[in-house]
């Protein structure tokens, strides 16, 4: 038996219907933003702003519906199951966000799929955006629903997925630039790079024998 150097390994992890969602979800509500400044501080363009605000909104819950619809059926990364809270993620989502208030000086832990950080906030911004979208396409002729102002509602949470997109926004491109992954190119393509680390190899037969557990997010090296 021999000892290999670790090795880089592509492997398809987002599905194609993850992708669409996201990509769904993303440019809808970064124009959904776009339109409500305008909306509120151009007064010149408001009208047609608010006319592609209602589009969007209309992209955003169809984007919505299909990432629902995959949680419950897909059995894979975009089901439900690859989102679930285990103990074993705490020491992950601690070193994550570490790794975010250091501006990249601490490495990464290794992750298959989500983002570990991601997973305790992934329903919370869902929810938050089911009921951005809901209270935007229904204000207008049903302002009051089960006791609730709507336009407040929307006025209210509209400045938390402002925010959270900033934040979102600036974490990938942290990870592409200091941790260097290829998380964006992971969004568009469905592959992300691991390390496979100790690899044996049996010389006689030629076969490679590599643990699941082996297959990691590759860690970034501290600098000296």
């Amino acid at each position: 038996m021999t000892h290999r150097p670790n090795q880089l390994q592509r492997k398809w992890v987002w599905s194609a219907g993850l992708r669409l969602a996201h990509w769904g979800m993303a440019l809808s509500v970064l124009t959904l933003l776009a339109t409500a400044w305008l909306i509120a501080w151009a007064p010149s363009v408001a009208q047609a702003a608010s006319d592609y605000h209602y589009i969007a909104g209309a992209f955003l819950l169809l984007s919505i519906l299909l990432r629902i619809w995959l949680l419950l059926t897909d059995t894979g990364t975009a089901g439900w199951r690859a989102l679930m809270l285990s103990q074993r993620a705490i020491k992950p989502i601690l070193e994550t966000l570490r790794f975010y208030v250091t501006l990249g000086s601490t490495p990464l832990p290794g992750w298959y799929a989500h983002n570990p950080l991601w997973i305790p906030i992934y329903g919370i911004v869902l929810l938050t955006l089911v009921a951005l979208s809901l209270s935007g396409l229904l204000m207008e002729d049903h302002p009051i629903v089960f006791g609730i102002y709507l336009p407040s509602l929307h006025r209210a949470l509209a400045p938390l997925i402002g925010i959270f997109t900033v934040a979102h926004i600036l974490a990938v491109a942290l990870h592409d630039t200091r941790a260097k992954h290829s998380d964006i190119s992971g969004m568009l393509n469905g592959y992300r790079i691991f390390e496979i680390k100790g690899i044996q190899t049996q010389a006689s037969e030629g076969v490679h024998k590599v643990s699941l557990h082996e297959i990691s997010r590759p860690e970034r090296k501290r600098e000296d």
